[in-house]
């Protein structure tokens, strides 16, 4: 599985008598409840150009892994936009940048 979560992963251990893993990520932001995310998941991801110094990844079901390039070529752009239009600078505040294509939830 997959474990995304709004900042870096920090650590993770297994445990063998349980086969579980527990996975620790860096402290998060203060930020609106709207924004946390939490996602657990057999996605594929693909990773894409940094923004700054910030990674970013695309990811989805492993079916629709062919319709991603599109997302990973232009999310970089977008924010570089969105940057300049708003004055703010979004790797400021981000770890890393995920985008996740959820199906059905729009």
């Amino acid at each position: 599985l997959n474990v995304l979560f709004n900042t870096q992963q920090n650590s993770s251990v297994a445990n063998t008598t349980t086969g579980l893993t527990s996975i620790v990520f860096n402290t998060t932001p203060v930020m609106s409840t709207y924004l946390f995310a939490v996602i657990v998941s057999d996605f594929t991801c693909t990773t894409g150009l940094s923004i700054g110094t910030v990674p970013y990844q695309v990811c989805s079901r492993n079916d629709s892994s062919a319709t991603r390039q599109l997302a990973v070529d232009i999310g970089p752009q977008l924010l570089g936009s969105l940057n300049n239009f708003t004055n703010y600078d979004y790797s400021l505040a981000n770890s890393k940048m995920d985008q996740v294509a959820i199906p059905d939830f729009a």
